[in-house]
């Protein structure tokens, strides 16, 4: 399960910084591995969870149909990482994300760079998950 977490944020920080864009063909098969393992290692107590964890990232939608903030390929990034963990671990990888977002936000405008420009989300949301995931152990399925 790491492996697939790591090659999908490997992938998504790198389409995000060089093409602006987190690609489907990425997010979604990484989401249907993440079912399908969290089924096949939880049994029926699997389902209760998943859908918890599927349905975090759906809170985000309102701010994608504003305008502000997040596009719709980080939500999807952020829908596949829910599908390969547990809602207890996912939720501290959310927090971190956007929190590590707002560092590089403000690093942005202290630099002088334009406040409307657009920052790759892809690379906070791997900082958060992966310091969660990888620097202290959390669990994956």
């Amino acid at each position: 399960m790491r492996g697939i977490l790591l090659l999908l944020l490997m992938g998504a920080v790198f389409t995000d910084l060089v093409r602006g864009k987190i690609y489907n063909v990425l997010v979604f098969p990484a989401a249907a591995a993440g079912i399908l393992l969290r089924l096949e290692s939880g049994g029926r107590y699997a389902v209760p969870g998943l859908l918890i964890s599927m349905a975090l990232p759906g809170l985000l939608i309102p701010f994608w149909l504003c305008g502000r903030g997040i596009a719709a390929g980080d939500i999807k990034l952020l829908f596949a990482i829910s599908c390969l963990m547990a809602p207890a671990v996912f939720l501290p990888c959310l927090i971190l994300s956007f929190v590590a977002g707002a560092i590089l936000a403000i690093l942005v405008w202290i630099a002088g760079k334009d406040r409307k420009a657009s920052i790759p989300m892809a690379v906070p949301i791997a900082a958060g998950t992966g310091i969660v995931v990888f620097g202290t152990g959390g669990g994956l399925v």
